[in-house]
């Protein structure tokens, strides 16, 4: 059964600025950036826009499949849900 990862984007534009949150969290990545851009970078990553939460706050939701993970050794920590926080890095290369 497919599962899913879900992501929301907020922005809010003042004095010429824009920020950006994701997740409920500020993401200082993003200040500034065009929301396309934006959008084309969640894409990269296969994020899809799949709802427009709150049209007055400027919210929208994003979901993608959910990757299965390989058992975390007790070194390393679990992924949180805050992970999608970091989507502006770089994936690793796909070893084919």
């Amino acid at each position: 059964m497919q599962r899913w990862e879900y992501m929301t984007l907020a922005w809010i534009r003042h004095y010429g600025r824009t920020d950006y949150s994701v997740n409920g969290m500020k993401n200082p990545k993003l200040k500034d950036k065009v929301l396309a851009e934006v959008m084309n970078l969640l894409g990269e990553q296969g994020w899809e826009l799949v709802a427009i939460t709150d049209e007055e706050k400027h919210e929208l939701t994003f979901k993608r499949p959910k990757v299965a993970r390989a058992p975390q050794s007790p070194a390393q920590p679990a992924p949180t849900p805050e992970s999608a926080s970091v989507f502006l890095q770089p994936e690793p290369p796909n070893e084919s």
